[in-house]
Order: C-alpha cells, then sequence, then structure tokens
C-alpha cells in the first residue's frame, strides 16, 4: 500500500526533461473561488541528465521537507500541499470540525 507521501509526489510533483536538465516541477494549488482549486506547475529543482534515476528521486522526496509546498497538518498529523490547508490545519479536519475555509 503505498503511503501519504507517495501519493502526494505521485499527484504534485512531477519529473521532465528539457535542455540535457531532469526538471523536478511541484503542482502549486491556488483557489479560484471558495471551491474550485486550480493546479500550477512550478519549477523547484534542475538535475544534469546524467543524474541516476534514484538521485532524481531523492530529490524529489526532498521537496516533502519543504514548507512552501507541503504542510503537516497540526491537528492530524498528515502531510498536504500547501494549498490544501490553512494555518497548518488540512481541509480535511476543518471539515471535520465545522470550520469554514
Amino acid at each position: 500500500m503505498a503511503s501519504v507521501d507517495d501519493d502526494l509526489l505521485g499527484d504534485y510533483t512531477r519529473v521532465r526533461l528539457d535542455a540535457g536538465m531532469h526538471v523536478i516541477e511541484v503542482g502549486v494549488v491556488s483557489w479560484q473561488g471558495a471551491h474550485s482549486p486550480e493546479l500550477s506547475w512550478v519549477e523547484a529543482a534542475r538535475l544534469p541528465a546524467d543524474t541516476a534515476a534514484a538521485e532524481v528521486e531523492r530529490a524529489r522526496r526532498k521537496l516533502l521537507a519543504q514548507r512552501k509546498f507541503f504542510v503537516i497538518c497540526k491537528v492530524c498529523g498528515e502531510r498536504n500541499a500547501k494549498g490544501h490547508t490553512e494555518q497548518r490545519v488540512c481541509h480535511g479536519c476543518m471539515e471535520k470540525s465545522g470550520t469554514v475555509f
């Protein structure tokens, strides 16, 4: 079974080749209205094209620790894309508590 972090990496990161480089991008969630999330991709890292696959994967995983992209919910303790949190509380926990976001 995949972990939450593996799911986040699959949903919110991607790697593409560009000009002889591995470009690692992170999906950033923004909101257009109360219930319309929008995903845009931003470059987070570049590695030479001959970088070993394991090293590229390590670079992707390191992004999980960057609070500008991912936040650990202070209620449930799960990591979330930053755009799915408010004041370090994930939208799931906010909904359970009846808090409007």
